[in-house]
């Protein structure tokens, strides 16, 4: 099985310049080749796979364990963002005597609505849809995310835009998914997605949710 870690760097100006992408990216680069060795973990290629002049680069890092050898995905990338970040407590699943030396440790996030907007533009601009995606995207619906105000929707209009994607009222029903991707996002889409959540977990229905979006946006009849 596989996770996956997304990092967003907040950046207003040009990416034009590969050099300048590389200076805030390699960070994150530097920061995997240090903790890879001390966590077990093996980080084959330091570079990554890389794109839009390396202002988007994604990690595979391979550990062992009990399991059939696991990986983490990590993808940075460099992008503007519309929302104050916001300073949030770094929650881990860790026993509190473990846990306890770094309790008031914290980190910066994004802004709740902009993660929502950055979850429906992963879902309809990803050229291979990820099972992951709509499971988060049922996760924030069931937290009582904001899908429908106008200023939502603005603001997932602005994330469209910068991929050059159309708006969301323009955009297909069911986030432009085919039959043929559904059939994969329910078959072995599907079962990587059991094998990261709890085994007492509802069992994900994707069909439910695009139909549920497409009622909220108006695209039911189309």
């Amino acid at each position: 099985m596989s996770e996956d870690a997304d990092f967003v760097i907040p950046w207003d100006e040009s990416r034009t310049h590969r050099g300048t992408n590389a200076h805030h990216i390699d960070k994150v680069r530097d920061t995997l080749r240090n903790l890879a060795p001390q966590l077990g973990m093996r980080f084959e290629r330091p570079d990554g796979e890389e794109f839009e002049r390396r202002s988007h680069v994604i990690w595979e890092v391979d550990y062992g364990g009990r399991y059939p050898p696991t990986s983490i995905t990590v993808e940075a990338a460099m992008r503007p963002v519309l929302r104050p970040a916001r300073r949030a407590p770094m929650l881990t699943m860790l026993r509190r005597r473990l846990v306890e030396p770094y309790r008031d440790a914290r980190c910066w996030a994004l802004d709740a609505d902009e993660v929502s907007a950055e979850k429906v533009r992963a879902a309809f601009t990803h050229q291979s849809p990820e099972i992951r995606d709509f499971y988060d995207l049922q996760l924030l619906r069931d937290s009582g995310a904001d899908f429908a105000s106008a200023e939502f929707v603005a603001l997932v209009d602005k994330k469209l835009a910068e991929v050059g994607h159309v708006s969301l009222a323009d955009a297909q029903p069911s986030f432009g998914l085919t039959a043929a991707q559904q059939r994969h996002l329910m078959g072995p889409g599907f079962k990587r997605l059991e094998s990261v959540t709890r085994l007492d977990a509802p069992r994900f229905d994707l069909n439910a949710l695009l139909v549920w979006f497409d009622e909220l946006w108006g695209k039911a009849m189309r």
